[in-house]
């Protein structure tokens, strides 16, 4: 780990930070399949196997007698990246208000994007054997994150009435606001005629499309059916078809691995505010410091709709669509309590 950071004082209790924060993973967990055939060819011949066809993928593998993706392997071969500039505003108590506005923008990068389960199927898609091919975008990374938290001790009254003195008087608003972009995603496939036998696959794109035309543009809520670019997957059209990825075998169906990568495109972003009003009425039964706090919480005060990742699996009827929420809808609580 590593980083750089500054303090400044702007006065009027005010502290700026600006920081830079990096981090270099080596030897971390990863779990994927030992077993992926191999390519055979009349100068390398593979147990007599001189073409490379679906029929002896068998015949093709390191270690006969598993299936190439049957034989998994947790191990430390996997490494990760993270780089990021921090920038926050602090403003300490006065004139009744404080608050804290931080900023993030980050990169975060691996060889595997996710893949740290200890079982199950192999976490990686696609190539087993080449981490250059299976780098990029970790799949928690967020490019930019904006989150503003905030008290503020509303002003009272110096009425001499005890009940309006005690009814307007302790009132305070508190909340966070986070704002951020969505997670990179990878799209991925089942090539059920891959020419190495590891059927979960990455999509291959379409001539002439790149990583910027995948998504499709508009508000997230009107592309909830819709959020890629379908006739950019090799096989799909707008409103149907079957994914494909490019034949290389000998027998003219035994495919390669589908060309995108980890993480070239991005899910939703987030813009989440959660408030609270508090009333503190003050006790003085139970001492001179106890009070009754009365809170009026609202999560997703402004009841703003968040959704979900869509699918990402382009042999799925679902592909591009957006099923869920990431946020619920506004949710408002009450609270009663007794400080003393």
């Amino acid at each position: 780990q590593f980083g750089l950071n500054i303090q400044t004082d702007l006065g009027h209790n005010f502290v700026l930070e600006l920081g830079y924060v990096g981090t270099r993973g080596t030897h971390q967990i990863q779990n994927h399949s030992l077993n992926q055939a191999l390519l055979a060819s009349p100068s390398n011949p593979i147990r007599g196997q001189t073409t490379n066809t679906v029929a002896n993928i068998g015949l093709r593998v390191p270690i006969q007698g598993f299936t190439a993706p049957g034989l998994n392997d947790v191990d430390s071969s996997a490494s990760s990246w993270y780089h990021g500039l921090d920038a926050s505003l602090t403003k300490r108590l006065s004139k009744r208000l404080q608050f804290l506005a931080a900023y993030t923008f980050a990169h975060a990068y691996s060889t595997t994007g996710r893949s740290t389960a200890a079982g199950g199927t192999s976490g990686v898609n696609g190539n087993q054997n080449n981490p250059r091919a299976n780098y990029g975008r970790s799949e928690f990374d967020r490019e930019h994150r904006f989150v503003f938290s905030y008290v503020y001790q509303l002003p009272g009254t110096h009425n001499s009435n005890a009940f309006v003195k005690g009814l307007l008087n302790g009132w305070s608003l508190a909340g966070v606001t986070t704002i951020q972009s969505g997670a990179p995603l990878t799209l991925t496939g089942t090539n059920s005629r891959n020419v190495f036998g590891i059927t979960g696959d990455r999509a291959q794109l379409a001539p002439g499309c790149t990583y910027a035309d995948l998504a499709t543009s508009g508000s997230v809520q009107s592309r909830r059916t819709g959020y890629f670019n379908r006739v950019c997957i090799s096989g799909l059209t707008a409103t149907g078809g079957t994914a494909s990825w490019p034949v290389i075998g000998n027998d003219g169906l035994a495919t390669n691995f589908g060309n995108s990568g980890v993480g070239i495109v991005f899910g939703p972003g987030q813009n989440n505010s959660d408030i609270a009003i508090i009333k503190r009425t003050p006790l003085h039964l139970l001492g001179e410091a106890s009070n009754v706090e009365f809170r009026a919480e609202f999560f997703n005060a402004f009841n703003h709709p968040q959704f979900s990742n869509p699918s990402t699996s382009v042999s799925s009827s679902a592909f591009g669509t957006i099923t869920t929420t990431a946020v619920n809808p506004r949710i408002i609580q009450f609270a009663l309590k007794l400080n003393f």
